[in-house]
């Protein structure tokens, strides 16, 4: 910014040009701020998964009026991952919401976050009988 303000110094439009870039940096601030925490959480997470299947209750779409539809799973008596709740509805992919139907579960592969702010690393749909097997 000293930078900017060195150069454009002797400019008629310097104080607006350089008033502008200040108020955009500003705007843009918070949302960089959301983007490095949800990086450093997911980039420097070196902890083990875990991994839960969840009886799918039911699905739904939710339209919208600007943007695509939102697609919508309901749980089953969600567990706890690294203590916090998983959800009763989660917006999933339109994949994922294609495979899913009400006999089925959903596989979550949660991960804690580096930060502590836990996040789903995948999640897929099986059978309603399938069990996971340790490795």
């Amino acid at each position: 910014m000293l930078l900017i303000v060195l150069l454009l110094r002797g400019s008629s439009r310097s104080h607006q040009i350089v008033t502008e870039s200040f108020v955009l940096l500003l705007l843009a601030l918070p949302l960089c701020g959301v983007q490095l925490v949800s990086d450093l959480n997911r980039n420097q997470d070196q902890a083990k998964a875990e991994m839960v299947l969840v009886p799918i209750k039911d699905k739904r779409i939710a339209t919208r009026r600007k943007g695509p539809d939102g697609y919508i799973l309901y749980l089953s008596a969600p567990p706890r991952l690294f203590g916090t709740r998983v959800p009763h509805r989660i917006e999933v992919s339109e994949a994922i919401y294609h495979k899913a139907a009400i006999d089925k579960q959903l596989l979550l592969v949660v991960k804690p976050g580096w930060l502590g702010l836990p996040w789903y690393q995948r999640m897929d749909v099986y059978p309603q009988h399938a069990e996971l097997r340790p490795r």
